[in-house]
């Protein structure tokens, strides 16, 4: 498929006038283009003064020093210069190629399509000036006709950081330089289509109509034509006249439209010649998705039909190349955006590459594109700038209106709504009537001023509310609401995302969101020194001598790390984007054997059975497949039904195993499994009792073990065999966690104060087992009692906690392990860390990591049973009453916690909804037991529970990543030198 650019034909400069433009399609015979990418000649300015090289653009020019670079490249990623966030230093770059004009083309008018350049530039042809384009995200078309010979010719750039309006290419993204998209010259005969324009209606009573509007060089010339389905049937032969203006009109109406949205991607094709004397002069074709994106009151409707957006935010980012984005990586995206139920994407801030919008089209994604001007507010009140915001504007949209994932644009991001911010708006909506606009807000910008927007303004967007006011404004809004940005993922912050979602779910006028943001901006870090595995770092180290840096909290924000290795944020995101829904949140078999399950279908558009198949499976907890079978749901869009199981076979296992149900939904369109959901059939008292079993067993056996147990308990907790070698000298005190990015930002506001050392060392105050745990920032005192349990130890506390205006992010006994202890498997929820509003992204079941897995550390929530081992299966069992373990990896082993209290994260700039703080948490009562466990050993119980831990593998993409609790106990713990060795 060719793509649509652009071509500038300058009118008046007075103030308030735009620039027009038309579109010109690039053809599609191969013979009449050239791709120019590949190494030019560069020379690297760090400076603003090029002066020493002026004449570089003439032929001939001495460029035999220069170094050569591939275009399309960023100069930071390339090593050229430092990357700097927001707005790169002031230099210039200068660049020369060559290319030869074939024979054929001598009668024909010559292009250059220049797809994108950071930042501006100025261009010349064999020495001679063509022109120049200042805005660093928008594609630009010069005609080389008049400088171009048949034979080879040179061209010469300069690209440059500083011009009129640069501080609106810098929003929340690296200041990047360089040729970063596709160069393409191409040539048409002197008769040729300029601009194509393709408007569906989708009335609710009419037929559906498809309009062609094609602006031609001449008005004495003929379009002939035709129309394929998605299956490359022909449709319809039409020919249509120009008129007097060189327009030539043709509207269809298809007897049965295969109509698009996110769901059925169904694309058309047109293809058409220009003619005269009945002969083609020119022949070109252009994709094309039947739909009508329209608002009903403060509905937003897509072909007559309410829908949600499940969104996300994107910058154009590749951790090696800066903003050169391969095909294959847009394609990952994308598959994992399709995996993880997402069917929108809102570009911030600024348009993207053209092929881009192909694969959104193809592939089934709904696009708010951007107007790009975000930053740069202390020029909205100047009206010189109002010629520099419609060029954008109708940069935007003239080049990317035929595609049909395109739905919303959006003019800048932020911005104060000023005139010529109005203007802007306005005219965007003159080039394309058929789209709504919105203008993305601050959320407190927007709040106050209470829905009193102007009434042109066709979508409301504001910025991060709040759930409650999330609530308000789907009593309140009288427009469609989308949120442009929320749910920031700033690390692993991503609290409320699934409340915040089910009001919007909930609610026709709120018509869905975008989470900030897809990816982590990742750059390649030139010069960064390894400061060892158990140390701060703010980058992503994938070895010791290679490093990918971010921007402190600025680009430490997305659902994937910039490598796109998920964090646990994307799984959650999975979990409440989920169009095929499980309602259900508990079964338990029963007596008959069949076991309902509510469903939702939350797709818009398509029945379940034309979408998902259901694969179900019942299993014991180590994966013995007891009944499994699939089934082909029907169930309308919006609508309930239910799938029944037979569990019937499983019945006689259920109280000597736990047995799981786990349903599976999978794509039918591209095979991807889209949800899932694990019940645990037992019983509460059925679980309860397996459970106990499995400690008695453990506590009954192994005599000789338990005498060497009881005799390290008080030293150091020592294990059977001499396998363990410790846990601790005695047990500490979990006082918080290492901050996570989100509670740094918020920690200087009222109520975010946190414990910095939180390790702490107890001592005994006294014969009634009374202990305290101090340090300069917190005390807790209380009792701490152990005892001896069959073959074990048991372990109970009531600490209270002392200090003044102290958030507990954590707190609960903690147990140092020793080192050779580094096989986790636990009963409950997971594999994910969990906090108190995201835990959406686990099921139940048993789970299994390493350390050095990079979702091992962290609080995990739901923990029943937990079995630490080395990799001969030697180590401890827990049973914990608190069902909150913290894991985490030291230099002297993994410290585990059993947390009563743990605080939510928050979001960026918002302390958790789920605080708990030293005033109102009068005490941490908890408990927990251990016993020792010595491979070869085993129960029969414990092998129906866990697998050999020879078997766990690690997940490594990093040695080491931001946001890591992998820190030496010295930096954490309040008394280091007491610790054994």
């Amino acid at each position: 498929m060719k793509h649509i650019f652009c071509l500038l034909a300058f009118v008046a400069a007075a103030a308030g006038s735009a620039v027009a433009f038309d579109c010109r399609p690039v053809p599609d015979d191969p013979a009449m283009k050239q791709n120019l990418n590949g190494l030019w000649t560069f020379r690297f300015v760090p400076c603003n003064d090029w002066s020493v090289f002026d004449g570089f653009y003439n032929v001939g020019y001495d460029i035999s020093d220069w170094d050569s670079v591939p275009v399309p490249g960023c100069w930071d990623a390339l090593g050229y210069l430092p990357p700097r966030y927001a707005h790169p230093d002031d230099v210039n770059g200068l660049y020369k190629t060559s290319f030869v004009v074939p024979r054929d083309w001598k009668d024909k008018l010559v292009f250059i399509n220049m797809d994108g350049v950071l930042r501006a530039y100025e261009l010349w042809v064999n020495g001679k000036y063509v022109g120049v384009w200042e805005l660093a995200n928008n594609s630009r078309q010069f005609e080389l006709t008049d400088f171009v010979k048949t034979g080879v010719n040179e061209l010469s750039m300069r690209v440059y950081t500083r011009y009129k309006g640069y501080e609106f290419d810098g929003n929340d993204d690296w200041g990047q330089v360089g040729i970063h998209r596709d160069v393409t010259l191409f040539a048409v005969p002197k008769i040729n289509v300029s601009d194509l324009t393709i408007v569906s209606k989708v009335p609710e009573q009419a037929p559906v109509e498809v309009s062609f509007s094609m602006t031609l060089s001449t008005a004495r010339s003929v379009v002939k034509g035709e129309i394929r389905n998605p299956q490359g049937q022909v449709e319809v032969i039409f020919s249509a006249c120009a008129d007097r203006g060189g327009i030539v009109r043709y509207t269809w109406k298809p007897s049965q439209p295969q109509l698009w949205t996110a769901e059925t991607p169904s694309l058309y094709t047109l293809y058409y010649s220009v003619c005269q004397g009945g002969k083609p002069v020119e022949s070109l074709s252009q994709r094309f998705g039947i739909r009508e994106i329209r608002i009903d009151g403060a509905r937003l409707l897509l072909n007559n039909k309410l829908f949600k957006l499940r969104g996300v935010t994107t910058h154009a980012t590749d951790p090696f190349r800066g903003k050169v984005i391969s095909e294959e990586l847009n394609l990952k995206d994308m598959r994992l955006m399709k995996e993880g139920n997402v069917n929108f994407i809102r570009n911030s801030h600024y348009p993207r590459e053209p092929r881009f919008y192909d694969l959104c089209d193809s592939i089934g994604f709904y696009v708010m594109d951007e107007v790009p001007f975000g930053y740069g507010d202390e020029h909205l009140t100047d009206t010189s700038y109002q010629d520099n915001l419609l060029l954008r504007a109708e940069a935007t949209v003239a080049r990317d209106k035929n595609h049909p994932c395109v739905i919303i644009w959006s003019v800048g991001n932020e911005n104060n709504l000023t005139e010529i911010c109005k203007v802007t708006g306005r005219h965007v909506q003159e080039l394309d009537p058929s789209r709504p606009i919105c203008y993305p807000m601050i959320g407190s910008y927007f709040y106050k001023h209470h829905f009193d927007w102007p009434g042109f303004i066709d979508i409301f967007s504001p910025h991060y509310p709040t759930l409650r006011t999330l609530k308000e404004y789907a009593e309140k809004s009288f427009k469609p609401l989308i949120l442009t940005e929320y749910c920031h993922t700033l690390g692993q912050s991503f609290e409320q995302h699934h409340e915040r979602w089910e009001v919007m779910q909930a609610s026709d006028n709120l018509a869905g969101g975008a989470i900030w943001e897809w990816v982590d901006q990742g750059m390649p870090s030139m010069d960064a020194e390894w400061p060892g595995k158990y140390a701060w770092t703010d980058k992503v180290w994938l070895s010791p001598s290679v490093a990918i840096q971010m921007e402190g909290n600025k680009g430490t924000d997305g659902l994937l790390y910039a490598t796109r290795d998920p964090l646990p944020n994307y799984f959650g995101m999975r979990k409440n984007y989920a169009q095929a829904y499980v309602l259900t949140e508990k079964v338990t078999a029963p007596s008959s054997g069949i076991i309902d399950i509510e469903l939702e279908n939350r797709y818009d558009f398509l029945d379940f059975k034309d979408k998902v198949t259901c694969y179900w499976q019942i299993a014991c907890l180590l994966g013995e497949v007891l009944a499994e079978g699939n089934q082909e749901l029907s169930c309308q869009p919006h609508q309930r039904c239910t799938v029944s199981v037979d569990a019937s076979q499983v019945s006689d296992k259920l109280s000597e195993q736990i047995c799981l149900l786990t349903l599976s939904f999978k794509d039918k369109s591209n095979g991807l499994q889209v949800n899932e959901k694990t019940f645990i059939l037992n019983s509460e008292q059925q679980y309860a009792d397996i459970l106990n079993r499995l400690g008695e067993e453990l506590s009954s056996g192994n005599e000789a073990g338990l005498e060497r147990y009881k005799s390290g308990i008080e030293g150091q907790l020592s294990g059977v065999e001499g396998q363990l070698t410790g846990v601790a000298a005695s047990p500490l005190w979990r006082a918080g966690h290492k901050p996570f990015l989100a509670e740094e930002v918020y920690s200087s506001k009222p109520g975010g104060r946190y414990v910095k050392h939180y390790i702490m060392q107890g001592c005994a105050v006294g014969q009634d087992d009374s202990c305290r745990f101090s340090n300069s920032e917190i005390s807790y005192a209380g009792l701490l009692q152990t005892s001896t349990i069959g073959n074990g130890r048991k372990y109970v506390f009531d600490m209270h906690p002392e200090g003044e205006n102290l958030l507990l992010t954590e707190a609960g006994l903690a147990l140092l392990l020793d080192s050779t202890l580094c096989c986790l498997q636990w009963i409950g929820s997971g594999p994910y860390t969990a906090y108190p509003g995201k835990d959406n992204a686990n099921e139940p079941g048993v789970h299994a990591l390493r350390a050095g897995d990079l979702y091992f550390e962290g609080n995990r929530m739901g923990v029943d049973a937990l079995l630490c081992t080395d990799t001969m299966g030697n180590g401890i069992l827990f049973f914990t009453e608190t069902h909150q373990v913290n894991f985490e990896q030291t230099d002297k082993g993994i410290l585990i916690s059993f947390n009563p209290i743990v605080s939510g994260i928050g979001s960026k700039g918002h302390l958790t909804e789920y605080a708990h703080h030293v005033d109102d948490t009068p005490s941490v009562t908890g408990s927990f037991t251990a016993m020792p466990v010595k491979a070869g050993q085993w129960t029969e119980t414990m092998k129906q529970m866990f697998r050999h831990p020879s078997h766990i593998g690690v997940y490594a993409p990093f040695v080491s990543v931001y946001e890591t609790c992998l820190l030496k106990l010295s930096d954490i713990i309040d008394t280091p030198s007491v610790l054994h060795k």
